[in-house]
């Protein structure tokens, strides 16, 4: 046995140390199930295993330094669990490891001074969420590589290492949440080094130590930079007019820092921005008139500054940033402007909400608001429908808040804290009503699951109920961050209500008996790195909207009832590593657009009906490792995508069996990875001949090319395959003799070799077949 694949079930109990008995296995992969327990340190006499994945289970304890001994290991994946302790030095020395997720647990220690070189093939570096301390090692440049530095919510302190920028492929650098400090006195060297990677998407370095001058050199950075994070430092100084150059830019936030100047006319230049977050500076001057240019813009904070205050022409102060918010929170709920003419001869927009609170509320709401919710119930059967009185519960406490706010007197306004428990007693509120409006659209809870969920029971946080979890102190208290109830049978539809949740990360529902759409309202949810609904009944299209999700990492719709086309703008959210839709009844071809998914590492479109061939761009994507598009009706056109895939150095998985593929078996078949150890071609329409350096995939497993229209000689040189177990050439028109080299296959299992012209007698080689199962 090579291959243990049992990831997304719901399997409990310990990893069973007998599993170290499989001395040939090469991926042990249990991720995201209900596991418990250690790791057994017998695990490593696993020497040739490659990917060992435990992720999101409830594993504890410590790391087993016997791991190290597994030399040839590349995926080292334990995230999401309890771990404790510090990791290994062993492991640190693995030096084949290319993908090390250690994230969201609870380890400790220091990183290696000579990491990069222990590492030298690290191009996914993810350690966020943990208790690691000390400095970044400089020599992580050695690994030439590396494209993601994921090491936010630590205890890391000093500088950057300056000479990052040596990383050309480096893709996202998230440091959020630590204790780095860096600025003026190191001249922002690391950022200045930071100019020289040209594919950058992400740069985080929220809630730091960082001090000195906004560094000018930012203008310089990748066009292609998607996401800055410089907010909640010491950082001052301007804004500098060249952050207009940063033309990809989504999200800009430099919040909570002792900013001053204006707001530079050139960001309006910034048409992709959806995020401006500018809130708690010393800013002053005038909104600049071009910030109507972004109309992507969703999010945009501009209070505790000294900028004119809005309504009334007069200078900003803590009580005129209330009086901007009151008035702020009343033009949302009313669409109503200061400015607009009904308001004159003594009315204002304060007066004209005032004369209707509370009694008389509806009736100057935004219609809209009702309008937009009936319109989601009567599209969907199974949508919640919220009542006046719900309704009114959530407005009055807001609308009470605008009202005291924007007094006209300063000195008769709300105090700054009061508004700031109120915003947070109204932020949690949400998220209450949110979880009832999800459990109200369950129809059917065989287990009980949700009789934690009420709001009668105070004593019993919402943050206690059972798959809630919430922010940690330090960050999103009290807010629901994560939502998992698998495999519970819960039967319903999923509450549109789900995307309330503003500061949810991971929606984690399979192997329920959820129906209907997929709520297109989920796209708001920006914050989301994890989407799990497979093994469920959901039906209609994939929201197209989902793309919003900038940040959206996993994304798992298979074996469900989905139908129509792969939006194209699912291409866009580029920091998805898996993309799994197997089993539904897509149609259509695959968009070019996946292509630029450049984090993709999983891609699993298998038992559709996908048709057309396959994007040729596919081999852009150097990370992949497991590509599954069998059981659909997709061609092969002139085998571009074939040969390009043959780019993607990490691949091990590829199968297309049962397509309609059609034409000669390309000759670059013989160029894939020599990590390559499955690969599927049967059940199509391929002819030609069997390339006669088919031993240059040297990592081959298994290899299945039945049901074809192959010609030829089965070639000798597959003898030297030396760990094939499994090889299917039947009902082909393959001829000559059955080579006698095929009996150094000894850890054969399976030959199939029927239907086909063979001649001549069965060679006695195959008495060293010690390992073979069948023979047919």
């Amino acid at each position: 046995l090579e291959i243990i694949s049992l990831r997304a079930n719901r399997l409990h109990g310990e990893v069973p140390p007998a599993l170290s008995t499989l001395t040939k296995l090469v991926r042990l992969i249990l991720g995201t199930n209900n596991l418990t327990g250690g790791i057994p340190s017998s695990l490593g006499n696993l020497s040739t295993l490659s990917i060992f994945d435990v992720a999101d289970n409830n594993l504890e304890g410590n790391i087993p330094d016997t791991l190290g001994k597994i030399t040839n290991l590349g995926a080292f994946q334990i995230c999401i669990n309890q771990f404790t302790g510090t990791i290994p030095s062993s492991i640190y020395n693995l030096s084949s490891v290319w993908w090390f997720h250690v994230a969201e647990n609870k380890l400790t220690g220091t990183l290696p001074s000579n990491i990069g070189s222990s590492f030298p093939r690290l191009q996914h570096f993810l350690m966020y969420q943990n208790q690691f301390e000390g400095q970044i090692p400089s020599s992580l440049v050695n690994a030439s590589g590396l494209m993601r530095i994921e090491l936010a919510g630590n205890r890391f302190t000093g500088p950057v290492p300056p000479n990052l920028g040596v990383l050309k492929n480096l893709v996202e650098v998230l440091l959020a949440s630590n204790q780095i400090e860096d600025g003026e006195a190191n001249g922002w060297s690391f950022l200045t080094s930071l100019t020289n990677c040209t594919s950058l998407q992400v740069i985080d370095l929220y809630d730091n130590k960082l001090k000195g001058r906004f560094p000018n050199i930012v203008s310089n950075l990748s066009t292609g930079l998607q996401k800055l994070s410089m907010n909640n430092n010491q950082i001052a100084g301007n804004i500098p007019e060249g952050i207009g150059n940063l033309l990809g830019l989504t999200a800009l936030y430099l919040e909570q820092n002792f900013l001053t100047g204006p707001i530079p006319d050139t960001i309006g230049k910034l048409r992709k921005l959806n995020v401006l977050s500018l809130h708690e500076n010393r800013i002053s001057g005038q909104i600049p008139f071009s910030l109507g240019n972004l109309t992507s813009l969703t999010r945009l904070t501009l209070d505790h500054c000294d900028l004119q205050e809005y309504g009334t022409g007069s200078r900003a102060s803590v009580q005129g940033d209330l009086y901007s918010f009151g008035i702020l929170i009343l033009e949302i709920f009313t669409r109503r402007r200061p400015t607009d003419e009904v308001f004159k001869d003594g009315l204002s927009l304060r007066k004209f909400a005032e004369m209707a609170f509370p009694e008389n509320l509806m009736e100057i709401v935004d219609p809209q608001l009702l309008m937009q919710q009936n319109r989601e119930a009567n599209e969907n059967v199974h949508a919640t429908t919220i009542s006046t009185e719900e309704m009114l519960r959530y407005l009055e406490p807001l609308i009470r808040m605008g009202l005291s706010c924007s007094m006209e007197l300063p000195k008769e306004r709300m105090a700054m804290y009061d508004a700031l428990r109120t915003m947070h007693a109204s932020s949690n509120t949400t998220d209450l009503y949110s979880l009832l409006s999800f459990k109200a659209s369950i129809t059917s809870d065989p287990l009980g699951a949700l009789s934690s969920w009420n709001d009668h029971n105070r004593s019993l946080s919402l943050c206690q109920w059972r798959g809630v979890t919430c922010g940690s102190p330090s960050r999103h208290q009290g807010r629901v961050t994560a939502l998992k109830l698998d495999s519970l049978n819960l039967a319903g539809s999923l509450s549109p209500s789900l995307a309330n949740l503003t500061f949810l990360t991971k929606l984690h529902l399979p192997d329920n008996q959820f129906h209907g759409q997929i709520p297109p309202e989920l796209g708001r949810l920006l914050h989301l790195q994890y989407l799990n609904v497979s093994f469920n009944s959901l039906s209609g299209q994939i929201p197209a909207n989902l793309s919003s999700c900038k940040n959206l990492q996993v994304l798992s719709l298979d074996n469900n009832l989905l139908t129509g086309e792969i939006p194209t703008e699912v291409g866009s959210i580029s920091r998805l590593a898996q993309l799994s839709l197997t089993s539904n009844n897509l149609t259509g071809t695959i968009p070019p657009s996946l292509g630029n998914l450049s984090s993709l590492t999983f891609l699993s479109l298998a038992e559709n009906d996908f048709e057309g061939p396959v994007p040729s761009n596919l081999g852009r994507l150097n990370d992949l490792y497991w590509v599954i598009l069998s059981r659909n009706k997709l061609e092969a056109g002139d085998w571009s995508f074939f040969t390009s895939l043959t780019n993607c150095s990490n691949l091990q998985v590829l199968e297309l069996y049962r397509n309609e593929l059609e034409g000669a078996l390309p000759k670059s078949i013989t160029n894939f990875s020599a990590n390559l150890n499955w690969l599927t071609i049967g059940q199509n329409q391929i002819y030609g001949s069997i390339p006669m350096n088919i031993d240059d995939l040297v990592g081959l497993n298994a290899l299945f090319m039945e049901e074809n229209l192959l010609t030829g000689i089965i070639p000798p040189t597959i003898g030297n395959l030396k760990g094939l177990q499994s090889l299917w050439l039947f009902d082909n028109r393959l001829s000559g003799q059955i080579p006698f080299s095929i009996g150094n296959l000894t850890q054969l299992n399976e030959l199939y070799l029927e239907v086909n012209e063979l001649q001549g007698s069965i060679p006695s080689s195959f008495g060293n077949l010690q390992a073979l199962i069948t023979l047919n």
